[in-house]
């Protein structure tokens, strides 16, 4: 009986071993952009994750695996943003809420997020 108690709790444990990322995708003057495509690239083992905001600009990249990402928001008409130094851990539930800039795509912004 032991044994089966054991087993039971190793799917609660691995899920616990994953974090979240949402937020806000809106344009300079706030109105908010559907449709970003959102991708979490894991530096450290080049795992991608990609979601598209909703109607709302909001987003979620749920379930994600402990480690190092760059978060891209890219959608036609705007520059990309990319945002780095990104750290998912145990059950962290982060929040970035990000502003896109009309332009083409040769614009790129990047933000460092500070230890």
């Amino acid at each position: 009986m032991l044994a089966l108690v054991g087993l039971t709790d190793l799917p609660v444990r691995a899920q616990s071993e994953r974090g979240t990322i949402r937020g806000l995708v809106v344009d300079a003057t706030g109105s908010t952009l559907p449709q970003v495509i959102v991708t979490a690239t894991n530096v450290d083992t080049g795992l991608t994750t990609s979601s598209a905001s909703d109607s709302d600009g909001l987003y979620s990249l749920l379930n994600l695996p402990l480690g190092r990402y760059e978060l891209a928001f890219e959608k036609d008409g705007f520059g990309p943003l990319v945002q780095r130094d990104v750290t998912v851990g145990v059950q962290s539930a982060l929040r970035f809420d990000v502003t896109l800039q009309i332009g083409g795509l040769r614009n790129n912004v990047t933000v460092s997020a500070e230890s």
